[in-house]
């Protein structure tokens, strides 16, 4: 019976311990729920452990990542007494390729005592995205030939998590096939592109390409490759400094009016330098006839010519004359000029004007003189004499001009000026404001010119003023206001714009690289300015714009709406509300081809019609059809009314070809409402040649030529080599032959690129070189490129290794190489050029108890030679001599000098404390050793370190001279040596 129950009693025990460990008391808190990590990323994972029982606790955890997933610390063992709790640490590496997605995670625990899992605790770890593509050359040729293309080969290569559609965009090149690549995480692919060269290039030209990967408004990264063109034609470097001149024709056809009418037009103009440091510049210009009726495609007549440097500026002829912007701001006549600054700042000028479409006024002229403070600040006073066709008197105005800055960012002009006429007389004066400080700028210009004064305004007040802050990088704020002059005596030839007022409040953002958004609210009012007024009227609205660039398409989108008040309506009906959508749409097909679209609906109560619904669209394309060929098409249905006072194109055609350099041929074509019209558009019709050309004023330097062939040992040719010589570059063709055109005269080193060389290959003779080009000659080079000769050997002991390395030298006609051994006594030399050479050895480097029967060799070298050559060492004989006590060998020494026995022994001098003279023999940053090879003739007294560095002496005297004369007999053995005198610690150069 004890036997039954002792043995329920242990199997009940064994079930109870079972249960226990099945259940083992101890809690599992992830303290981190949810976390978001990166690809790569090492994480720390910290879990918290509680024993909530009664006994202590022998635990495990194992934390359990997805599948591929690195552990760094995976399992961590603690013991919990009762009521314990400790905070363990895991760490784990996300791989780079894990997904954007949440991953499971969890920590086990079990009983150490027990194998099985007693308790889990799991959460989830966000693994965000990484975006990481990367662009790069594959491959493409370092040059190319004028007129052949180049190609080049590039990888995209993903190394995110997440798969990208990016978008190629190219800089100087086109990218072959679609530019819109998908990579998928991990992934490369490879694509490429291509540039077309000018066949007419006519010198050396270094080039780029690039090409970047974006998404969005992200750029990814980008590649970029440069590479040289070379020319297939031959290019002459011009010697002359040269003027520029341009010869031009047009022939003009017209159909004004349904009148069919055709002419010519023909004009020379020049402007440019008169010498190479561009101090003195001249300008000219003769066209004619007079073909202004022709409206927009013809031009007056116009001849004048105009001087200028530093101190001087002259003209003579028609143009436009400036006086000052209150008494005559732009008149267009024919007329004299001539303005003196003198070194000093002091500054004198006249002009004279006969006005050409202004027959209100017969003549006037001005005269000026000022002081020029510096490049910002200056003073000037004019008088002015007008004389008005209508009016018996002539008109008298004087005005002060001055310019400062007051600050660094700030800068005013201001006039005064006053005008007498007919016993009358009255005031005008403005002002400009350009200032930047802090985040705002300020921009204002302000005119108030009296009733009675007779410039070029009168009875007006203009302003306009804008101010801008900077709130943030990405929000501008700005106010504008701006109103027209109302009365001014402008060329009735040029057209002015309308009378226009307007305020304006607005707010602009950058919403991201590309992408930009304004909103504004505007008052404005237009009125015509012609005589018999078509429109008048003031509009209030609120106004928003959008601008976005995306790949290669851009647009923005323009809209309007508020309230037109039609002040020529008359009292009734007179207001309306407003609206305007436009949009324009500009598409680059590639490098060469775009087009462009436009269009706008608008509702504007502006004229005299109670509803006015205007529907306006159009398109442009331009095409650079090949490198000399070029043309563009604009076509528009319909142009606002209130834009009369200029031309406006309905459709406009232009061509464009260029050959031979100089030369140009285009035809244009335009159907246009010319200015004052709103209705039967005129057609007209150009051709026209211009001829440019260089007028050679100085001879700039003296050129000559450089031509050669470059072959192999066999005497065929080599193509492809490249040469340089000062910035010019030349490349052999398939002839093997290489040419510089213009090259200053003198002496010159030609390089040849030894890149394009085999290991084995040299030129026959030595690179770079020396060549002297002569004025208007051909210099002639010939040279050849073969496998060269290798030469290698060995000096040959009894010993495996050799006590120190043998310097050997190896000279020819052109080349000069020393050497050393390796420690077998092997030595190698680079490729060398066939020839003869001297082989030496330097006998005093041997081997101690090793000599040379001879120490010269002379060898002949062979294209493609591999030559060896062996030297054998001879043992040195050593003579024994015999004595009788204790029947010792010694071997003979031979007798050193007493320095160097006082060397090996190291014996220092003791010093007099007081004061003497020696010789300085040395300074080095580093301490010598007296076995140095520097005291090898004769070995220092004594050292001292002053100033950090080491510093050597020999001889201690008391008298000076015998220190000279010391000095003297050192001269022969150290370069350099001097008497200095040393007292303690003080070490002074004797004179």
């Amino acid at each position: 019976m004890r036997k039954e129950i002792f043995l329920f009693t242990f199997f009940l025990f064994i079930i109870n311990s079972v249960v226990s460990g099945q259940n083992t008391p101890v809690e599992i808190k992830i303290l981190k729920e949810g976390l978001k990590v990166n690809p790569t990323q090492v994480v720390n994972f910290p879990v918290i452990v509680k024993n909530t029982g009664d006994e202590e606790q022998a635990i495990e955890l194992t934390l359990n990542l997805p599948e591929g997933w690195k552990a760094i610390l995976q399992k961590q063992a603690a013991k919990l007494t009762a009521g314990d709790k400790k905070l363990l640490l895991f760490s784990f590496q996300v791989p780079a390729m894990a997904p954007q997605k949440a991953f499971p995670v969890n920590v086990s625990l079990s009983s150490l005592s027990q194998s099985q899992t007693n308790a889990i605790s799991e959460t989830t770890i966000d693994v965000q995205e990484r975006e990481d593509v990367s662009v790069m050359l594959v491959s493409s040729g370092k040059y190319v030939m004028a007129g052949e293309n180049l190609h080049a080969t590039f990888r995209i290569q993903n190394n995110g998590n997440v798969a990208k559609n990016v978008y190629l965009e190219s800089t100087n090149c086109e990218i072959e096939g679609s530019k819109e690549i998908e990579v998928a995480p991990g992934e490369s692919k490879e694509f490429s592109a291509v540039l077309a060269t000018n066949p007419e290039l006519g010198a050396t030209h270094k080039n780029y390409l690039s090409v970047k990967a974006v998404s969005g408004n992200t750029v990814y990264g980008s590649a970029f490759h440069s590479f040289v063109v070379y020319p297939q034609k031959d290019y002459k470097r011009d010697p002359f400094f040269r003027f520029p001149v341009t010869v031009s024709s047009a022939y003009l056809f017209t159909n004004q009016d349904d009148e069919p009418m055709s002419g010519y037009q023909f004009e020379v103009a020049g402007a440019g330098a008169l010498e190479p440091s561009g101090k003195h510049q001249l300008e000219f210009l003769a066209r004619g006839p007079n073909n202004n009726k022709f409206n927009y495609m013809g031009l007056y007549d116009q001849y004048y010519v105009a001087y200028q440097n530093p101190n001087l500026k002259l003209t003579l002829g028609d143009r436009t004359y400036q006086f000052t912007p209150l008494t005559e701001s732009s008149r267009f006549g024919t007329g004299a000029e001539a303005r003196i600054q003198f070194n000093n700042g002091f500054r004198i000028g006249a002009l004279y004007v006969k006005p050409r479409f202004y027959e209100s006024i017969d003549y006037e002229y001005a005269g000026v003189v000022g002081y020029k403070f510096n490049k910002y600040s200056l003073i000037d006073f004019y008088y002015i004499g007008k004389q008005m066709s209508l009016l018996p008197d002539m008109i008298q105005m004087a005005s002060v001009n001055t310019k400062i800055k007051p600050f660094a960012n700030t800068s005013l002009d201001l006039e005064y000026s006053r005008g007498y006429y007919n016993g009358e007389s009255d005031d005008a004066y403005r002002a400009n404001l350009n200032s930047r400080f802090s985040i705002f700028r300020i921009v204002g210009n302000y005119y108030n010119t009296g009733e009675n004064y007779p410039g070029y305004f009168n009875n007006s007040k203009f302003y306009s003023a804008n101010v801008s802050a900077r709130i943030t990088k990405k929000i501008d704020f700005s106010v504008y206001a701006k109103e027209d002059f109302q009365n001014a005596q402008l060329d009735t030839f040029f057209t002015t714009a309308p009378y226009s007022r307007s305020y304006q409040t607005s707010l602009n953002f950058k919403v991201a690289r590309d992408i930009s958004w304004r909103f504004y609210w505007r008052n404005y009012e237009r009125k015509d300015r012609l005589d018999k007024d078509k429109f008048h009227y003031k509009t209030r609205s609120l106004n928003t714009q959008f601008n976005h660039r995306y790949k290669f398409l851009s647009y923005d989108l323009y809209g309007e709406y508020g309230k037109t008040e039609n002040l020529q309506a008359g009292e009734t009906n007179n207001q309306q509300k407003t609206y305007r959508f436009s949009s324009n749409v500009f598409f680059r097909i590639n490098r060469v081809h775009s087009v462009q679209l436009f269009g706008s609906l608008s509702n504007v109560n502006s004229f005299i019609t109670d509803d006015q619904r205007t529907f306006t669209f159009g398109g442009s394309a331009r095409s650079r059809i090949t490198r000399n060929l070029q043309a563009s098409l604009y076509l528009q249905n319909y142009y606002d009314i209130d834009r009369y006072y200029q031309n406006r194109n309905l459709m406009r055609f232009n061509f464009e070809y260029r050959f031979l350099k100089k030369h140009k041929i285009t035809a244009n074509s335009y159907y246009t409402l010319f200015r004052t019209e709103t209705e039967n558009p005129t057609l007209t019709l150009s051709v026209g040649y211009a001829y440019q050309m260089g007028i050679p004023l100085k001879r700039t330097e003296e050129v000559g030529e450089l031509k050669g062939y470059i072959t192999d040992n066999r005497g065929n040719p080599v193509e492809g080599m490249v040469l340089n010589m000062l910035s010019e570059t030349a490349l052999t063709d398939e002839n093997g032959q290489f040419y510089f055109a213009s090259l200053p005269v003198g002496r010159h080193l030609l390089f040849i690129d030894k890149s394009k060389l085999a290991i084995n290959e040299v030129t026959n003779i030595p690179m770079p070189l020396e060549v002297d080009i002569v004025g208007e000659k051909e210099t002639t080079i010939n040279f050849e490129i073969a496998p060269g000769a290798r030469l290698t050997g060995k000096f040959l002991s009894d010993e495996s290794e050799l006590p120190g390395t043998i310097v050997i030298e190896l000279k020819s006609e052109f080349d000069n190489l020393r050497i050393s051994t390796k420690n077998d006594g092997s030595f190698s030399f680079p490729v060398l050029r066939p020839g003869n050479y001297l082989l030496k050895v330097y006998e005093a480097t041997l081997p101690n108890n090793y000599s040379l029967s001879k120490t010269e060799y002379a060898l002949e070298l062979e294209n493609e030679q591999e030559f060896e050559l062996k030297i054998q060492l001879e043992k040195k004989k050593r003579n024994i001599i015999f004595k009788s006590q204790g029947f010792i060998l010694t071997p003979e020494v031979k007798p050193v000098s007493e320095n160097r026995v006082q060397a090996k022994a190291e014996v220092v001098k003791k010093l007099p404390e007081t004061k003497f003279y020696s010789v300085q023999i040395g300074a080095f940053k580093q301490k010598k050793k007296r076995t140095s090879a520097y005291f090898e003739e004769r070995v220092f007294d004594f050292e001292r370190q002053t100033d950090n560095f080491h510093k050597y002496f020999i001889g201690v005297f008391a008298n000076k001279q015998e220190a000279l004369q010391l000095k003297r007999e050192l001269e022969k053995i150290y370069k350099n040596p001097f008497v200095v005198s040393i007292d303690g610690d003080v070490i002074l150069p004797e004179r």
